[in-house]
């Protein structure tokens, strides 16, 4: 089976959650609204990403980043399972979350990261969170392709995982 395709919404532009279905013994993917993002006056309606202005999240926090979304991206190599979408190239970042990167503060922004998904997943446990996003972030680390870059420069090609 193929890996799924990166989907948005073409109602809301949100990027979609892709879900592994087997359906007849056969493998297939459905997309979802983010839990984050769960609109109430529209279920999702899947488009490939480019054909849409995606409007995306901090992929630390979580948070819009402001009007334009984040604004800035940290290169990364893919990692991580393709159907849960782990991980796929450059991490977009808020302002906040690029400050704390810059500084190499990866303890405060694991800090930030687990308090801002905590408000949108209130049934999830704080240290199960706190668990998960730290797997996640020195995963993160060890796939780091180079330095953050403003989100309207294109990051350089990620061919090799690491620093």
């Amino acid at each position: 089976m193929s890996e799924p395709l990166i989907m948005s919404c073409a109602v809301c532009a949100r990027v979609l959650v892709t879900v592994e279905e087997e359906r007849g013994g056969v493998p297939r993917y459905r997309y979802e609204h983010d839990p984050l993002d769960q609109p109430e006056d529209h279920p999702p309606v899947p488009v490939a990403r480019d054909q849409v202005q995606t409007r995306s999240r901090c992929d630390f926090c979580t948070g819009d980043g402001g009007p334009d979304g984040p604004r800035w991206l940290l290169p990364a190599a893919t990692f991580g399972d393709p159907a849960s979408a782990y991980s796929v190239e450059a991490w977009a970042a808020c302002d906040e979350c690029a400050a704390l990167l810059r500084r190499d503060q990866w303890t405060r922004l694991r800090a930030r990261c687990v308090r801002m998904r905590q408000a949108g997943m209130s049934d999830v446990a704080p240290a199960a969170l706190d668990a998960a996003m730290g797997k996640m972030l020195r995963e993160l680390r060890r796939h780091i392709t180079g330095a953050l870059v403003p989100r309207d420069q294109p990051p350089p090609p990620t061919t090799t995982a690491g620093r």
